[in-house]
């Protein structure tokens, strides 16, 4: 009875030191969410914001290879042959 006692201790202070970890790494996310550099930081994220004299940078979608320009694109039932090995 008292080895089970011990192992239930044990696995709660285990327990106890694993949420521990985690508030102390929630409690430091919550410090920078609250802080000046993370408001920045999503501003020029989501509203592509920047500060006085800093320039800004457009994420562009590059254009397609010029190789995908050039072939044609095979139809879906050419492909299905192609597959099914009746082509």
């Amino acid at each position: 009875m008292k080895k089970g006692m011990d192992d239930r201790l044990r696995e709660e202070k285990e327990q106890l030191e694993v949420q521990q970890k985690r508030n102390y790494e929630l409690k430091k996310r919550l410090e920078f969410v609250k802080s000046p550099l993370f408001l920045q930081e999503q501003a020029r994220k989501l509203l592509g914001a920047s500060i006085s004299g800093q320039q800004t940078t457009e994420n562009k979608p590059s254009a397609p290879a010029v190789n995908q320009l050039m072939e044609p694109e095979i139809p879906n039932y050419q492909k299905w042959l192609k597959l099914l090995f009746i082509y």
